[in-house]
Parts: C-alpha cells; sequence; structure tokens
C-alpha cells in the first residue's frame, strides 16, 4: 500500500511540473530567461532535426535506431582509409 501512494505521488507530481511547463511555455515570459528557454523549446518541437542535431534521441538509439546508418557507412570509410594509409 505505501509503494502504491509513493507512485500516486510521483505520478502526481510529474503531472503537475509538466502542466506548469506547459502552461509557462505559452504565457508571456518573465524573463530573459525564460524567453529564450521558449524559443529553443518550440523551435526543438517544429524539427525532429534539430532534436537529433543536440541528441534528444541519442538516449532512444535502441528504439530508434536512428544511428545504424551512420555507423555502417563511418565503418565503411574507416576500413576503406585503413587501407589507403
Amino acid at each position: 500500500m505505501k509503494f502504491l501512494f509513493k507512485s500516486l505521488g510521483y505520478i502526481f507530481l510529474s503531472l503537475l511540473v509538466l502542466t506548469f511547463f506547459l502552461v509557462n511555455l505559452f504565457t508571456k515570459p518573465f524573463s530573459l530567461d525564460h524567453y529564450l528557454n521558449k524559443g529553443v523549446t518550440i523551435k526543438l518541437l517544429e524539427s525532429p532535426e534539430y532534436m537529433t542535431y543536440i541528441g534528444v534521441f541519442d538516449k532512444f538509439n535502441f528504439i530508434f535506431k536512428h544511428k545504424e546508418k551512420q555507423k555502417k557507412e563511418w565503418e565503411k570509410i574507416l576500413i576503406s582509409n585503413l587501407f589507403t594509409l
């Protein structure tokens, strides 16, 4: 029972933080830092390419496998460069 209440508390707290973040994201910024964070967040949500560039999806490579193609191409390049030396 203690585990249930603890889990529900964590879920409630995370939902509260997420709600606070989303409300602050679309309201008038109260500082320069908030304004810049708002701009970066909106740009990141608009473009998955930016998210990949800064490494958001690197933690989830085992699901998306977005680096597998790059890895194979780089291995071919490295092997061909090794034999040319």
